[in-house]
């Protein structure tokens, strides 16, 4: 029996949707929404839906028409093949320029549609009240196998309607031979169930190596040689290196070189503790599983086990074990290690050679080309039973295009965190419209909108030097950086106005280059784009252009090679800064020649560039005494302390704020504590970007909460659309 409020919500859904029915003859019916489809049920029948027949359509119907006046005419799916009938469904259209509609029907077997067949067409003259990119709503009404009823609805008002007449049978399309399999199942699978498309490349490798361990493997049997088969992953995040050792591990045991296709992942979490002699058991745990499996290890991450310059590490001791354990239980278990290419090699150069010598395989993955992301979209939505409209997709693609050309792009992960922020801002977005009373059909909850990829925008513009300067002493915490910078200004000041006077002479050379020495996160690039806009301002460099490297990209080769690099990048930044990352390999650097080189050339560019080593004040002090020739170089040093929890707090808000949300700042204390957990349970926690991850947990813990109250009709909630709650913080802390 359905409860009062039921009866109460079914009238006020009829009221509401009364006006778009009128045209159905057959009887009184109402919207029921299920599995993608409006459904048509009969009004009489309270407590069931009304029993219809178990014939359905043989075919697609297929509508073709313009969406908008500037876009290309496209086909929509108006039925599905096996849809029963009766049934009605509604689609978006917009009224064309010369208020003029046309719709071709016609059916289709193939997914695809490529064997389109046109059944007839129709052309609908608008009336003068529709204006030009108004929204229609075509509702699609199947009375039966052989009839399709349309009418046109804008603002409430019939503005057309036409009828169609269906076929009972059409030519169905020749069947391709199907075409044989490239790959074993065992990878397609693996790689299906991943939405992960146009890895051929990657495929074509794992089908060389699964081919290679069949030869092998009879040759062991002769021999009965046991042999270690450990494999090391190269490629950015995202790029689907998990999905790839899950394939690996499969082949290993598909050609006997495991007992079990068993694969144990495992990351620094899992294998190191902080406290003393507790890693080696935490790993031999994790060794202890995958060897009685007799399967594979796949690490994560493996790079993280190597903490460069700290060599009172744990992670150390985790490596060791696992070295240990590959000698002890050779061919027993297989290890498969992962990362980006530069921090993996790193690392593999850097720790016991009897370590790195254990892993013989290695595959580097590529990042995905933007065609093969957008597909990959699709294929997540689909999964997700969302759509999106023409000028979403734009705005999506606009979206990724913008997040490649940045730091943390993140390959596939980057498109699941758009879509995720993307599904966000529809939860917020019909919330708003539901909060007006205005009308929100079923259908419209899964469809993107353009709005939902939107951000907000700040106007690059060029600011003067006082606004440089102010924007330089508003930034959060910094102090002591902050005044370090300002002295070295006033001092370089001093310098340029002598030369001015012919009190210095202009061919000694004034050198400005500097390390910035601090943590993750603290703001020293930020920092570093602000003084290159103020030196080009006072006139100490020409251009005032901020150009980044590593310095392992400096660096790589033989003398000769690097030496080449080093000037094409100081050419890139001639007139600029060059902002460097990471000493170590200064550090690391066998050739003193190199060293020399690297130092010449940084006197000789200084008159118009200026160069900022960036890495932490150990390091930066082991790189001075280990290679004094750079002491020449270098001639200040800017310490970027850690930001306190107050600080903090006020970057989060500043971000809460830069991303459209409301905060009550009574919520501060809150906040702080969340902040806090964080950073305790987050070992490379990085400042600015740990703040970062906050705001993020904060907004999808906003989503949820607006999403359910939404669904349960709570008013107070869902006027909170746009806001950082308490209830959001307490949410992110359980």
């Amino acid at each position: 029996m359905q409860t009062v409020t039921e009866k109460l919500d079914r009238q006020a859904e009829k009221q509401r949707l009364g006006r778009e029915m009128e045209f159905l003859q057959q009887g009184s019916f109402q919207y029921v929404y299920r599995e993608g489809k409006i459904k048509a049920i009969n009004e009489e029948e309270k407590e069931e839906p009304l029993e219809v027949a178990s014939a359905g359509l043989s075919y697609d119907v297929v509508m073709l028409t313009r969406e908008r006046e500037d876009a290309p005419e496209s086909l929509f799916v108006v039925f599905e093949g096996d849809t029963e009938v009766p049934c009605l469904i509604k689609h978006r259209l917009y009224a064309p320029e010369n208020r003029k509609l046309k719709l071709v029907l016609g059916i289709s077997y193939t997914k695809e549609h490529s064997d389109f067949q046109k059944i007839d067409a129709v052309g609908i003259d608008l009336p003068y009240a529709v204006a030009k990119g108004d929204r229609i709503d075509a509702l699609f009404y199947l009375v039966s196998l052989s009839e399709l009823k349309v009418k046109l609805v804008h603002k409430g008002m019939s503005v057309g309607e036409c009828e169609f007449t269906l076929p009972e049978s059409a030519a169905m399309p020749e069947e391709k031979a199907p075409e044989s399999q490239k790959y074993p199942d065992f990878i397609e699978k693996e790689f299906a169930k991943a939405n992960i498309i146009g890895t051929e490349q990657v495929k074509e490798e794992l089908l060389k190596l699964n081919e290679q361990l069949k030869e092998e493997r009879l040759q062991r049997n002769i021999e009965g040689e046991k042999h270690n088969y450990n494999f090391v992953l190269r490629g950015n995040p995202g790029t689907g290196k998990n999905v790839i050792a899950k394939v690996i591990a499969k082949i290993l045991y598909e050609n006997g070189i495991v007992k079990s296709e068993t694969l144990v992942e495992a990351d620094r979490e899992k294998l190191v503790s902080d406290e003393a002699g507790e890693t080696a058991k935490k790993t031999e745990s994790v060794l202890a599983e995958v060897i009685e499996k007799h399967g594979t290890l796949y690490i994560d991450e493996a790079f993280r086990l190597y903490i460069k310059g700290n060599g009172k590490d744990h992670g150390r001791e985790a490596i060791a074990a696992i070295s240990k354990a590959l000698e002890e239980h050779s061919g027993e278990f297989s290890v498969i290690i992962s990362g980006a290419q530069s921090k993996i090699d790193e690392m593999l150069e850097k720790v016991n050679i009897g370590f790195t010598s254990k892993f013989e395989y290695s595959m580097d993955i590529p990042d995905y080309s933007s065609d093969e992301l957008m597909t990959i979209s699709e294929l997540i939505m689909q999964s997700r039973s969302l759509f999106m409209s023409r000028a979403a997709k734009r705005a999506f693609a606009n979206k990724l295009e913008k997040e490649r050309s940045g730091e943390s792009f993140l390959n596939v992960k980057t498109v699941r965190n758009i879509l995720d922020e993307a599904e966000e801002n529809k939860i917020v977005r019909l919330a708003e419209l539901k909060k007006k009373n205005d009308y929100v059909s079923p259908e419209e909850f899964y469809i993107l909108d353009k709005a939902d990829f939107a951000e907000s925008e700040t106007e690059d513009k060029e600011i003067s030097l006082e606004e440089k300067m102010a924007r330089l002493q508003q930034m959060v915490g910094l102090a002591d950086a902050k005044a370090k910078i300002k002295k070295i200004i006033a001092s370089t000041r001093v310098v340029h106005e002598l030369i001015k006077r012919g009190v210095r002479s202009k061919d000694e050379p004034v050198i400005m280059h500097m390390f910035f020495s601090g943590n993750e996160g603290t703001g020293k690039a930020a920092v570093a784009r602000l003084l290159a806009g103020i030196y080009k301002d006072l006139k100490f460099l020409s251009q005032g252009q901020l150009v980044e490297c590593r310095s392992e990209e400096l660096l790589k080769g033989d003398v000769e090679e690097a030496s080449e690099t080093i000037r094409s990048k100081f050419d890139e930044a001639k007139g600029g800064l060059l902002f460097i990352e990471d000493s170590e390999p200064f550090i690391n650097a066998a050739s003193e020649e190199l060293l020399e080189i690297f130092a010449e050339n940084a006197v000789e560019y200084s008159a118009d560039m200026m160069i900022v080593l960036s890495d932490t004040l150990d390091n930066l002090k082991k790189l001075l005494n280990e290679k004094p020739v750079l002491k020449k170089v270098f001639a200040n040093n800017v310490n970027f302390a850690d930001y306190t929890t107050a600080e903090m707090v006020v970057l989060a808000k500043a971000f809460i704020k830069a991303k459209g949300y409301v905060y009550d700042s009574a919520n501060d204390k809150m906040l702080a504590k969340l902040i806090d957990k964080e950073k305790s349970e987050t070992e490379n926690f990085e400042n600015v970007k740990g703040v970062r991850k906050v705001v993020k947990k904060l907004q999808k813990a906003a989503g949820a909460r607006v999403a359910q109250a939404s669904e349960s009709d709570e008013d107070s909630k869902v006027s909170d659309v746009r806001a950082i709650t308490g209830e959001d913080i307490l949410a992110c802390m359980m």
